[in-house]
Protein backbone atom coordinates (compact mmCIF):
# COMPACT_ATOMS: atom_id res chain seq x y z
CA UNK A 1 0.00 0.00 0.00
CA UNK A 2 2.97 2.39 0.99
CA UNK A 3 4.08 1.61 -2.65
CA UNK A 4 0.96 2.47 -4.08
CA UNK A 5 1.46 6.01 -2.07
CA UNK A 6 4.86 6.88 -3.27
CA UNK A 7 3.49 6.49 -6.69
CA UNK A 8 0.69 8.73 -5.85
CA UNK A 9 2.37 11.65 -4.52
CA UNK A 10 5.49 11.27 -7.29
CA UNK A 11 2.91 10.90 -10.22
CA UNK A 12 3.65 14.25 -12.57
CA UNK A 13 0.03 14.66 -13.59
CA UNK A 14 -2.40 16.19 -11.00
CA UNK A 15 -4.12 13.52 -9.16
CA UNK A 16 -7.02 14.05 -6.59
CA UNK A 17 -9.50 10.94 -5.30
CA UNK A 18 -13.03 12.23 -4.62
CA UNK A 19 -15.51 10.22 -3.31
CA UNK A 20 -19.05 10.23 -4.37
CA UNK A 21 -20.50 13.32 -2.69
CA UNK A 22 -18.07 15.46 -4.61
CA UNK A 23 -15.45 15.75 -1.75
CA UNK A 24 -11.09 16.20 -2.19
CA UNK A 25 -10.21 13.01 0.03
CA UNK A 26 -6.66 12.64 -1.48
CA UNK A 27 -4.31 15.22 -3.01
CA UNK A 28 -0.83 14.42 -4.56
CA UNK A 29 1.89 17.04 -4.92
CA UNK A 30 1.44 17.80 -8.51
CA UNK A 31 -2.36 18.91 -7.93
CA UNK A 32 -1.20 20.76 -5.02
CA UNK A 33 1.09 22.87 -6.83
CA UNK A 34 -0.85 22.94 -10.15
CA UNK A 35 -4.11 24.81 -7.99
CA UNK A 36 -2.11 26.41 -5.75
CA UNK A 37 -3.48 24.97 -2.64
CA UNK A 38 -1.79 23.21 0.70
CA UNK A 39 -3.19 20.03 1.72
CA UNK A 40 -4.89 21.59 4.53
CA UNK A 41 -6.90 24.35 2.38
CA UNK A 42 -7.75 21.43 -0.19
CA UNK A 43 -8.79 18.19 1.42
CA UNK A 44 -11.98 17.81 2.73
CA UNK A 45 -13.21 20.77 0.17
CA UNK A 46 -15.84 19.97 -2.68
CA UNK A 47 -14.14 19.57 -5.81
CA UNK A 48 -16.31 22.16 -7.36
CA UNK A 49 -13.97 24.55 -5.75
CA UNK A 50 -11.36 23.86 -8.73
CA UNK A 51 -14.01 24.20 -11.09
CA UNK A 52 -14.72 27.51 -13.01
CA UNK A 53 -18.60 28.86 -11.75
CA UNK A 54 -19.13 29.56 -15.14
CA UNK A 55 -19.62 25.67 -15.33
CA UNK A 56 -22.10 25.65 -12.11
CA UNK A 57 -23.64 21.99 -13.62
CA UNK A 58 -20.57 20.12 -12.31
CA UNK A 59 -22.60 18.50 -9.50
CA UNK A 60 -25.14 17.13 -11.96
CA UNK A 61 -22.17 15.71 -14.17
CA UNK A 62 -21.01 14.15 -10.99
CA UNK A 63 -24.71 12.26 -10.26
CA UNK A 64 -24.74 10.77 -13.90
CA UNK A 65 -20.80 9.77 -13.89
CA UNK A 66 -21.26 8.17 -9.77
CA UNK A 67 -25.10 6.64 -11.20
CA UNK A 68 -22.57 4.57 -13.86
CA UNK A 69 -18.68 4.84 -12.77
CA UNK A 70 -16.61 4.09 -15.77
CA UNK A 71 -12.99 4.53 -16.49
CA UNK A 72 -12.39 7.75 -18.91
CA UNK A 73 -9.59 8.14 -20.60
CA UNK A 74 -7.71 11.21 -21.20
CA UNK A 75 -8.43 14.17 -23.80
CA UNK A 76 -12.23 12.57 -24.60
CA UNK A 77 -12.82 15.41 -27.22
CA UNK A 78 -14.15 17.72 -24.25
CA UNK A 79 -12.83 21.44 -23.73
CA UNK A 80 -12.45 21.49 -19.84
CA UNK A 81 -10.92 23.93 -17.65
CA UNK A 82 -9.86 24.27 -13.95
CA UNK A 83 -9.38 27.00 -11.64
CA UNK A 84 -6.00 28.26 -9.55
CA UNK A 85 -6.89 29.52 -6.31
CA UNK A 86 -5.64 33.08 -7.38
CA UNK A 87 -8.85 32.51 -10.03
CA UNK A 88 -6.74 31.78 -12.82
CA UNK A 89 -8.27 29.37 -15.43
CA UNK A 90 -6.15 26.92 -17.36
CA UNK A 91 -6.91 24.26 -20.19
CA UNK A 92 -7.05 20.64 -18.47
CA UNK A 93 -7.59 16.96 -19.68
CA UNK A 94 -9.30 14.90 -16.98
CA UNK A 95 -9.26 11.20 -16.58
CA UNK A 96 -11.60 9.68 -14.44
CA UNK A 97 -11.38 5.69 -12.93
CA UNK A 98 -14.10 4.69 -10.61
CA UNK A 99 -11.76 2.89 -7.24
CA UNK A 100 -13.46 -0.56 -6.60
CA UNK A 101 -15.18 -1.12 -3.53
CA UNK A 102 -14.36 2.20 -2.18
CA UNK A 103 -17.15 4.43 -3.89
CA UNK A 104 -14.44 6.71 -4.74
CA UNK A 105 -13.05 8.17 -8.19
CA UNK A 106 -9.37 8.82 -9.36
CA UNK A 107 -8.87 11.88 -10.90
CA UNK A 108 -6.15 12.52 -12.80
CA UNK A 109 -5.71 16.09 -14.21
CA UNK A 110 -3.25 17.52 -16.91
CA UNK A 111 -2.26 20.90 -17.78
CA UNK A 112 -2.56 21.28 -21.32
CA UNK A 113 -1.94 25.04 -21.62
CA UNK A 114 1.48 24.84 -23.24
CA UNK A 115 -0.10 22.09 -25.62
CA UNK A 116 -3.33 24.76 -26.30
CA UNK A 117 -0.89 27.42 -27.41
CA UNK A 118 1.01 25.59 -29.59
CA UNK A 119 -2.30 24.21 -31.85
CA UNK A 120 -3.74 27.89 -31.16
CA UNK A 121 -0.46 29.07 -33.20
CA UNK A 122 -0.46 26.45 -35.28
CA UNK A 123 -4.61 27.54 -36.10
CA UNK A 124 -3.33 30.85 -36.48
CA UNK A 125 -0.40 30.25 -38.44
CA UNK A 126 -2.28 27.94 -40.79
CA UNK A 127 -4.96 30.29 -41.19
CA UNK A 128 -2.33 32.95 -42.28
CA UNK A 129 -1.22 30.74 -44.77
CA UNK A 130 -5.22 30.05 -46.03
CA UNK A 131 -5.67 33.34 -46.49
CA UNK A 132 -2.49 34.92 -48.08
CA UNK A 133 -2.98 36.53 -51.32
CA UNK A 134 0.64 35.37 -52.16
CA UNK A 135 0.76 31.19 -53.03
CA UNK A 136 2.71 29.32 -50.15
CA UNK A 137 4.36 26.51 -51.18
CA UNK A 138 5.82 24.21 -47.93
CA UNK A 139 7.98 21.64 -49.35
CA UNK A 140 11.16 19.09 -47.91
CA UNK A 141 14.53 19.05 -48.66
CA UNK A 142 14.12 16.18 -51.38
CA UNK A 143 11.69 18.74 -53.42
CA UNK A 144 8.52 17.38 -52.43
CA UNK A 145 5.19 19.55 -51.74
CA UNK A 146 4.29 19.62 -48.10
CA UNK A 147 1.87 23.19 -47.50
CA UNK A 148 -0.35 24.06 -50.69
CA UNK A 149 -2.77 27.21 -49.87
CA UNK A 150 -5.50 28.47 -51.91
CA UNK A 151 -3.18 31.22 -53.55
CA UNK A 152 -1.02 28.34 -54.90
CA UNK A 153 -4.36 26.81 -56.33
CA UNK A 154 -5.60 29.82 -57.94
CA UNK A 155 -2.01 30.81 -59.48
CA UNK A 156 -0.87 27.47 -60.78
CA UNK A 157 -4.09 25.51 -61.35
CA UNK A 158 -3.41 22.46 -59.27
CA UNK A 159 -5.76 21.91 -56.39
CA UNK A 160 -4.28 20.84 -52.44
CA UNK A 161 -5.11 17.38 -53.27
CA UNK A 162 -3.29 16.96 -56.91
CA UNK A 163 0.06 19.01 -55.74
CA UNK A 164 0.51 17.94 -52.09
CA UNK A 165 2.94 14.90 -52.32
CA UNK A 166 4.24 15.73 -55.76
CA UNK A 167 8.11 17.47 -56.75
CA UNK A 168 7.86 20.44 -56.44
CA UNK A 169 9.61 20.11 -60.21
CA UNK A 170 6.25 20.02 -62.01
CA UNK A 171 6.12 23.80 -61.57
CA UNK A 172 9.70 24.30 -63.26
CA UNK A 173 10.26 24.80 -66.90
CA UNK A 174 13.24 22.16 -68.01
CA UNK A 175 15.28 24.99 -68.57
CA UNK A 176 15.26 26.25 -65.14
CA UNK A 177 15.68 22.87 -63.21
CA UNK A 178 19.15 23.52 -62.42
CA UNK A 179 18.25 27.23 -60.82
CA UNK A 180 16.17 25.57 -58.81
CA UNK A 181 18.66 22.69 -57.62
CA UNK A 182 20.93 25.96 -56.74
CA UNK A 183 18.44 27.23 -54.60
CA UNK A 184 17.60 24.00 -52.68
CA UNK A 185 21.64 24.10 -52.11
CA UNK A 186 21.23 27.15 -50.31
CA UNK A 187 18.33 26.40 -48.52
CA UNK A 188 20.06 23.14 -46.90
CA UNK A 189 22.69 25.42 -46.41
CA UNK A 190 20.42 27.37 -43.90
CA UNK A 191 20.62 30.50 -46.33
CA UNK A 192 17.73 32.40 -47.01
CA UNK A 193 16.93 33.29 -50.43
CA UNK A 194 15.74 36.99 -50.85
CA UNK A 195 12.96 37.87 -53.68
CA UNK A 196 14.05 37.00 -57.07
CA UNK A 197 12.63 36.93 -60.47
CA UNK A 198 11.64 33.72 -62.34
CA UNK A 199 9.46 31.88 -64.36
CA UNK A 200 6.83 28.87 -63.69
CA UNK A 201 4.84 26.55 -65.12
CA UNK A 202 0.81 26.00 -64.53
CA UNK A 203 -1.02 22.72 -64.76
CA UNK A 204 -2.39 23.89 -68.65
CA UNK A 205 0.82 24.39 -69.27
CA UNK A 206 1.30 28.45 -69.65
CA UNK A 207 4.17 29.73 -67.99
CA UNK A 208 3.89 32.87 -65.62
CA UNK A 209 6.05 35.24 -64.35
CA UNK A 210 6.78 35.26 -61.02
CA UNK A 211 8.51 36.38 -57.78
CA UNK A 212 9.56 34.05 -54.96
CA UNK A 213 11.26 34.23 -51.64
CA UNK A 214 12.45 30.97 -50.07
CA UNK A 215 13.61 30.59 -46.79
CA UNK A 216 14.79 27.44 -44.69
CA UNK A 217 12.36 25.51 -41.99
CA UNK A 218 13.83 24.13 -38.56
CA UNK A 219 13.18 22.11 -36.49
CA UNK A 220 13.46 22.56 -32.35
CA UNK A 221 16.83 21.59 -32.89
CA UNK A 222 17.41 23.76 -35.41
CA UNK A 223 18.28 21.27 -37.78
CA UNK A 224 16.88 22.59 -41.09
CA UNK A 225 13.81 19.81 -42.46
CA UNK A 226 11.90 21.74 -44.90
CA UNK A 227 11.65 24.72 -47.10
CA UNK A 228 8.91 27.27 -47.17
CA UNK A 229 8.21 29.01 -50.71
CA UNK A 230 6.38 32.53 -50.89
CA UNK A 231 5.18 32.75 -54.50
CA UNK A 232 3.72 36.12 -56.37
CA UNK A 233 2.01 36.56 -59.42
CA UNK A 234 4.01 39.14 -61.66
CA UNK A 235 1.83 39.26 -64.60
CA UNK A 236 -0.18 42.30 -63.81
CA UNK A 237 2.82 43.95 -62.58
CA UNK A 238 4.62 42.65 -65.92
CA UNK A 239 1.55 44.01 -67.90
CA UNK A 240 1.22 47.69 -66.06
CA UNK A 241 4.94 48.06 -66.59
CA UNK A 242 4.22 47.10 -70.52
CA UNK A 243 1.54 49.52 -70.79
CA UNK A 244 3.51 52.36 -68.57
CA UNK A 245 6.06 52.00 -71.10
CA UNK A 246 4.44 51.76 -73.77
CA UNK A 247 2.47 55.48 -72.28
CA UNK A 248 6.22 56.42 -71.91
CA UNK A 249 7.25 55.87 -75.50
CA UNK A 250 3.45 57.19 -76.76
CA UNK A 251 4.65 60.48 -75.22
CA UNK A 252 5.86 63.38 -77.72
CA UNK A 253 8.47 64.69 -75.14
CA UNK A 254 11.43 63.48 -74.19
CA UNK A 255 10.44 61.64 -70.90
CA UNK A 256 13.24 61.10 -68.11
CA UNK A 257 12.19 59.54 -64.60
CA UNK A 258 14.20 59.73 -61.36
CA UNK A 259 14.15 59.12 -57.83
CA UNK A 260 14.66 61.90 -54.79
CA UNK A 261 18.52 61.03 -54.95
CA UNK A 262 18.34 62.53 -58.89
CA UNK A 263 19.51 59.19 -60.24
CA UNK A 264 17.54 57.83 -63.18
CA UNK A 265 15.29 54.96 -63.22
CA UNK A 266 13.93 55.26 -66.71
CA UNK A 267 14.29 57.12 -70.01
CA UNK A 268 12.43 56.72 -73.30
CA UNK A 269 13.56 56.72 -77.00
CA UNK A 270 12.88 60.15 -77.37
CA UNK A 271 15.21 61.16 -74.96
CA UNK A 272 17.81 59.22 -76.57
CA UNK A 273 17.37 60.71 -79.60
CA UNK A 274 17.16 64.45 -77.92
CA UNK A 275 20.27 63.82 -76.00
CA UNK A 276 22.10 61.15 -78.13
CA UNK A 277 22.71 58.82 -75.27
CA UNK A 278 21.45 55.15 -75.55
CA UNK A 279 18.97 54.05 -72.22
CA UNK A 280 21.51 52.04 -70.53
CA UNK A 281 23.99 54.90 -70.28
CA UNK A 282 21.77 56.95 -68.29
CA UNK A 283 19.98 54.58 -66.43
CA UNK A 284 21.67 54.69 -62.70
CA UNK A 285 23.09 58.09 -63.60
CA UNK A 286 22.74 61.71 -61.84
CA UNK A 287 20.12 64.00 -63.88
CA UNK A 288 22.92 66.30 -63.95
CA UNK A 289 24.05 64.38 -66.98
CA UNK A 290 21.64 66.04 -68.88
CA UNK A 291 22.38 70.02 -68.33
CA UNK A 292 25.18 71.93 -68.86
CA UNK A 293 28.65 72.30 -66.39
CA UNK A 294 27.44 75.42 -65.10
CA UNK A 295 24.10 74.59 -64.05
CA UNK A 296 25.44 71.53 -62.28
CA UNK A 297 26.53 73.14 -59.20
CA UNK A 298 23.03 74.55 -57.94
CA UNK A 299 20.80 71.36 -59.27
CA UNK A 300 21.30 69.65 -56.17
CA UNK A 301 19.52 72.24 -53.90
CA UNK A 302 16.77 72.87 -56.54
CA UNK A 303 16.27 69.11 -56.52
CA UNK A 304 16.04 68.99 -52.75
CA UNK A 305 13.90 71.78 -52.34
CA UNK A 306 11.52 70.59 -55.21
CA UNK A 307 11.66 67.20 -53.17
CA UNK A 308 10.80 68.88 -49.98
CA UNK A 309 6.74 70.07 -51.53
CA UNK A 310 6.52 68.36 -54.49
CA UNK A 311 4.03 69.51 -57.26
CA UNK A 312 2.59 69.53 -60.57
CA UNK A 313 4.95 72.40 -62.30
CA UNK A 314 3.89 72.42 -66.12
CA UNK A 315 5.91 73.20 -69.15
CA UNK A 316 6.89 77.63 -69.67
CA UNK A 317 7.12 78.19 -66.31
CA UNK A 318 9.00 81.23 -67.44
CA UNK A 319 12.50 79.74 -67.12
CA UNK A 320 15.26 79.79 -68.84
CA UNK A 321 16.31 76.03 -69.15
CA UNK A 322 19.35 74.19 -71.33
CA UNK A 323 19.80 70.75 -71.75
CA UNK A 324 22.85 69.11 -72.68
CA UNK A 325 23.41 66.21 -75.48
CA UNK A 326 26.06 63.74 -75.01
CA UNK A 327 28.46 65.87 -77.58
CA UNK A 328 28.38 68.72 -75.44
CA UNK A 329 26.19 70.59 -77.62
CA UNK A 330 23.51 73.02 -75.71
CA UNK A 331 20.25 73.55 -76.69
CA UNK A 332 16.95 75.53 -74.59
CA UNK A 333 14.31 73.37 -73.20
CA UNK A 334 10.58 73.44 -71.20
CA UNK A 335 10.54 71.22 -68.35
CA UNK A 336 7.54 69.71 -66.87
CA UNK A 337 7.43 68.32 -63.61
CA UNK A 338 5.50 65.74 -61.73
CA UNK A 339 5.76 64.11 -59.09
CA UNK A 340 5.02 60.05 -58.96
CA UNK A 341 4.07 58.04 -55.42
CA UNK A 342 5.77 54.44 -55.58
CA UNK A 343 6.01 51.58 -53.09
CA UNK A 344 9.77 52.11 -53.61
CA UNK A 345 9.89 55.88 -53.15
CA UNK A 346 8.45 58.77 -54.65
CA UNK A 347 10.04 59.54 -58.27
CA UNK A 348 10.15 62.74 -60.45
CA UNK A 349 9.06 62.58 -63.98
CA UNK A 350 10.32 65.28 -66.42
CA UNK A 351 8.96 65.97 -70.01
CA UNK A 352 11.85 68.19 -71.54
CA UNK A 353 10.64 69.53 -74.82
CA UNK A 354 13.27 70.66 -77.16
CA UNK A 355 12.13 74.30 -78.15
CA UNK A 356 15.31 75.01 -80.25
CA UNK A 357 13.20 75.81 -83.46
CA UNK A 358 10.55 78.04 -81.39
CA UNK A 359 13.83 80.18 -80.44
CA UNK A 360 14.47 80.49 -84.07
CA UNK A 361 11.03 81.61 -84.75
CA UNK A 362 10.99 83.86 -82.22
CA UNK A 363 14.01 85.69 -83.17
CA UNK A 364 13.07 85.75 -86.70
CA UNK A 365 9.53 87.26 -85.68
CA UNK A 366 11.73 89.76 -83.09
CA UNK A 367 14.04 91.02 -85.75
CA UNK A 368 11.42 91.01 -88.45
CA UNK A 369 9.44 93.33 -85.26
CA UNK A 370 12.44 95.24 -85.11
CA UNK A 371 12.93 95.68 -88.69
CA UNK A 372 9.08 96.91 -89.44
CA UNK A 373 9.79 99.15 -86.32
CA UNK A 374 12.25 100.90 -87.53
CA UNK A 375 10.72 101.37 -90.69
CA UNK A 376 7.65 102.91 -89.23
CA UNK A 377 9.83 105.11 -87.28
CA UNK A 378 11.58 106.39 -90.86
CA UNK A 379 7.61 106.38 -92.20
CA UNK A 380 6.52 108.71 -89.10
CA UNK A 381 10.09 110.35 -89.66
CA UNK A 382 9.74 111.55 -93.06
CA UNK A 383 5.87 112.68 -92.63
CA UNK A 384 7.17 114.81 -90.46
CA UNK A 385 9.73 116.03 -92.04
CA UNK A 386 7.13 116.25 -95.08
CA UNK A 387 4.72 118.45 -92.83
CA UNK A 388 7.50 120.81 -91.76
CA UNK A 389 8.23 121.54 -95.48
CA UNK A 390 4.62 122.47 -95.82
CA UNK A 391 4.67 124.97 -92.51
CA UNK A 392 7.57 126.21 -93.99
CA UNK A 393 5.77 126.96 -97.54
CA UNK A 394 3.18 128.73 -95.35
CA UNK A 395 6.09 130.55 -93.83
CA UNK A 396 7.22 131.26 -97.34
CA UNK A 397 3.85 132.57 -98.40
CA UNK A 398 3.16 134.73 -95.44
CA UNK A 399 6.70 136.34 -96.19
CA UNK A 400 5.06 137.44 -99.20
CA UNK A 401 1.52 138.73 -98.08
CA UNK A 402 0.74 141.89 -97.17
CA UNK A 403 -3.08 141.39 -96.76
CA UNK A 404 -3.05 141.01 -92.33
CA UNK A 405 -6.14 139.02 -93.08
CA UNK A 406 -4.32 136.82 -95.04
CA UNK A 407 -1.18 136.71 -92.88
CA UNK A 408 -3.46 135.41 -90.57
CA UNK A 409 -4.67 132.00 -92.25
CA UNK A 410 -1.14 131.35 -93.40
CA UNK A 411 -0.30 131.37 -89.98
CA UNK A 412 -3.18 129.53 -88.55
CA UNK A 413 -2.15 126.92 -91.60
CA UNK A 414 1.35 126.41 -90.33
CA UNK A 415 0.43 126.18 -86.76
CA UNK A 416 -1.84 122.95 -87.29
CA UNK A 417 0.56 121.80 -89.53
CA UNK A 418 2.54 122.16 -86.94
CA UNK A 419 0.71 120.28 -84.64
CA UNK A 420 0.59 116.76 -86.72
CA UNK A 421 4.00 116.78 -87.54
CA UNK A 422 4.92 116.78 -83.59
CA UNK A 423 2.37 114.04 -83.18
CA UNK A 424 4.64 112.32 -85.85
CA UNK A 425 7.87 113.53 -84.35
CA UNK A 426 6.67 112.02 -80.85
CA UNK A 427 5.87 108.66 -82.55
CA UNK A 428 9.38 108.66 -84.12
CA UNK A 429 11.07 109.50 -80.25
CA UNK A 430 9.01 106.63 -78.53
CA UNK A 431 9.49 103.49 -77.46
CA UNK A 432 6.22 102.23 -78.66
CA UNK A 433 5.05 102.85 -82.28
CA UNK A 434 1.38 102.30 -81.08
CA UNK A 435 0.52 105.16 -78.67
CA UNK A 436 2.04 108.79 -78.33
CA UNK A 437 2.75 110.03 -74.76
CA UNK A 438 -0.01 113.33 -74.72
CA UNK A 439 0.84 115.27 -71.63
CA UNK A 440 4.17 115.32 -73.20
CA UNK A 441 3.07 116.79 -76.22
CA UNK A 442 0.26 118.87 -75.21
CA UNK A 443 2.81 120.67 -73.03
CA UNK A 444 5.44 121.24 -75.80
CA UNK A 445 2.74 122.30 -78.60
CA UNK A 446 1.20 124.68 -76.14
CA UNK A 447 4.36 126.69 -75.08
CA UNK A 448 5.31 126.80 -78.80
CA UNK A 449 2.14 128.51 -79.41
CA UNK A 450 2.77 130.88 -77.05
CA UNK A 451 5.93 131.28 -77.85
CA UNK A 452 4.99 131.97 -81.05
CA UNK A 453 1.86 134.52 -80.46
CA UNK A 454 3.47 135.99 -77.42
CA UNK A 455 7.10 136.99 -78.28
CA UNK A 456 7.83 139.57 -75.31
CA UNK A 457 6.68 136.41 -73.14
CA UNK A 458 3.46 138.77 -71.49
CA UNK A 459 1.36 135.15 -71.62
CA UNK A 460 2.72 132.41 -69.01
CA UNK A 461 1.78 129.05 -69.09
CA UNK A 462 1.43 126.60 -66.07
CA UNK A 463 0.45 122.92 -66.45
CA UNK A 464 -1.34 119.95 -64.75
CA UNK A 465 -0.79 117.03 -66.93
CA UNK A 466 -1.61 113.38 -66.14
CA UNK A 467 0.32 110.73 -68.11
CA UNK A 468 -2.01 109.60 -70.87
CA UNK A 469 -1.67 107.41 -73.80
CA UNK A 470 -3.19 107.86 -77.36
CA UNK A 471 -3.03 106.17 -80.22
CA UNK A 472 -2.13 108.30 -83.24
CA UNK A 473 -5.63 108.32 -84.44
CA UNK A 474 -7.13 109.75 -81.21
CA UNK A 475 -3.53 111.92 -80.63
CA UNK A 476 -4.22 114.28 -84.17
CA UNK A 477 -7.33 114.80 -83.81
CA UNK A 478 -7.33 116.16 -80.11
CA UNK A 479 -4.02 118.03 -80.76
CA UNK A 480 -5.65 119.86 -83.58
CA UNK A 481 -8.67 120.50 -81.24
CA UNK A 482 -5.75 121.32 -78.59
CA UNK A 483 -4.38 123.72 -81.36
CA UNK A 484 -7.57 126.03 -81.74
CA UNK A 485 -8.20 126.38 -77.97
CA UNK A 486 -4.94 127.31 -76.97
CA UNK A 487 -4.28 129.99 -80.14
CA UNK A 488 -7.91 131.68 -79.77
CA UNK A 489 -6.92 131.70 -76.05
CA UNK A 490 -3.52 133.50 -76.86
CA UNK A 491 -4.83 135.91 -79.53
CA UNK A 492 -8.13 136.66 -78.04
CA UNK A 493 -8.09 136.52 -74.18
CA UNK A 494 -5.32 138.84 -73.90
CA UNK A 495 -5.84 141.75 -76.46
CA UNK A 496 -3.40 145.06 -77.28
CA UNK A 497 -0.05 143.18 -75.51
CA UNK A 498 -2.33 142.27 -72.23
CA UNK A 499 -0.50 140.06 -69.86
CA UNK A 500 -2.15 137.24 -68.61
CA UNK A 501 -1.76 133.08 -67.36
CA UNK A 502 -3.04 129.97 -69.36
CA UNK A 503 -3.45 126.77 -67.60
CA UNK A 504 -3.50 123.48 -69.37
CA UNK A 505 -5.04 120.14 -67.17
CA UNK A 506 -4.67 116.84 -68.32
CA UNK A 507 -6.44 114.55 -66.59
CA UNK A 508 -8.01 110.71 -66.82
CA UNK A 509 -10.64 110.33 -64.20
CA UNK A 510 -10.81 106.63 -64.96
CA UNK A 511 -9.36 104.30 -67.09
CA UNK A 512 -11.28 105.02 -70.28
CA UNK A 513 -12.23 108.75 -69.90
CA UNK A 514 -9.88 111.33 -70.32
CA UNK A 515 -10.33 115.55 -69.39
CA UNK A 516 -8.48 118.43 -71.54
CA UNK A 517 -8.79 121.44 -70.31
CA UNK A 518 -7.13 125.10 -71.12
CA UNK A 519 -8.09 127.80 -68.59
CA UNK A 520 -7.15 131.74 -69.01
CA UNK A 521 -7.96 134.80 -67.17
CA UNK A 522 -8.42 136.62 -69.99
CA UNK A 523 -11.25 138.94 -71.15
CA UNK A 524 -13.48 135.89 -71.29
CA UNK A 525 -16.57 135.14 -74.09
CA UNK A 526 -17.87 137.83 -76.03
CA UNK A 527 -21.44 138.47 -75.41
CA UNK A 528 -23.65 135.70 -77.35
CA UNK A 529 -20.83 133.46 -77.82
CA UNK A 530 -21.75 130.39 -79.26
CA UNK A 531 -19.31 127.43 -80.11
CA UNK A 532 -22.08 125.44 -81.66
CA UNK A 533 -23.00 128.02 -84.47
CA UNK A 534 -19.91 129.55 -84.93
CA UNK A 535 -19.04 130.02 -88.37
CA UNK A 536 -15.05 130.83 -87.82
CA UNK A 537 -12.52 127.73 -89.67
CA UNK A 538 -11.40 127.43 -86.00
CA UNK A 539 -15.09 126.60 -84.62
CA UNK A 540 -15.54 124.27 -87.44
CA UNK A 541 -12.33 122.18 -86.72
CA UNK A 542 -13.34 121.88 -82.91
CA UNK A 543 -16.86 120.44 -84.14
CA UNK A 544 -15.86 118.01 -86.54
CA UNK A 545 -12.12 116.64 -84.49
CA UNK A 546 -14.96 116.06 -81.84
CA UNK A 547 -17.16 114.10 -83.46
CA UNK A 548 -14.24 112.15 -84.66
CA UNK A 549 -13.20 111.17 -81.31
CA UNK A 550 -16.12 110.60 -79.92
CA UNK A 551 -15.88 113.99 -77.63
CA UNK A 552 -17.85 116.24 -75.88
CA UNK A 553 -16.35 120.19 -75.49
CA UNK A 554 -17.39 123.41 -73.99
CA UNK A 555 -16.52 126.53 -73.39
CA UNK A 556 -17.40 127.96 -70.17
CA UNK A 557 -17.06 131.35 -68.41
CA UNK A 558 -14.70 130.89 -65.69
CA UNK A 559 -14.39 134.30 -63.82
CA UNK A 560 -12.52 135.76 -64.84
CA UNK A 561 -11.65 134.12 -68.47
CA UNK A 562 -12.21 131.15 -70.12
CA UNK A 563 -12.81 127.71 -69.35
CA UNK A 564 -12.23 125.38 -72.50
CA UNK A 565 -12.98 121.57 -72.06
CA UNK A 566 -12.73 118.42 -74.13
CA UNK A 567 -13.85 115.13 -72.70
CA UNK A 568 -13.39 111.87 -74.34
CA UNK A 569 -13.47 108.24 -74.21
CA UNK A 570 -10.09 106.47 -74.34
CA UNK A 571 -10.10 102.84 -75.66
CA UNK A 572 -8.33 100.41 -73.18
CA UNK A 573 -5.22 99.62 -74.06
CA UNK A 574 -4.57 96.03 -75.83
CA UNK A 575 -2.86 93.48 -73.84
CA UNK A 576 0.49 92.37 -75.33
CA UNK A 577 1.55 89.20 -76.35
CA UNK A 578 5.02 87.83 -75.74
Amino acid sequence: MQEYRHIFDAAPDGMLVVDYEGLIVQANAAALALFGYTAEELLGQQVDLLVPRRFGVHAAHRDRYVAAPRTREMGGGLSLFGQRKDGREFPVDVMLSPLAHASRVLCVIRDISERQRIHDERARLAAIIESATDAIIGKDLDGTIQVWNPSAELLFGYTAAEAIGRDIAMLVPDELLEEEARIMQRIRAGERVEPYESVRRRKDGSLVEVGLTVSPVRDAKGQVVSASKIVNDLSHRRRMERQFRQLLESAPDAMVIADASGTIQLANSQAERLFGYAAAELIGQPVELLMPERFRGRHPNHRKNYAGAPRVRPMGSGLELFGQRKDGSEFPIELSLSPLETDSGMLVSSAIRDISERKRAEKLTLDSLHEKEMLLKEVHHRVKNNLAVIASLFYLQQRDLTDRGMIRVMQESQDRVRSMAMVHESLYNSDSMAEVDFADYADNLARQLIDSYSRDGHIRLTTALAPVSMSINTAVPCGLILNEIVTNAVKHAFPDGRSGNIHLSLSQPDPRTCVLEVRDDGTGLPDGFDPAVGRSLGLHLIRSLSRQVDGVYEFLPASPGTLARLTLNVPPKKATTG
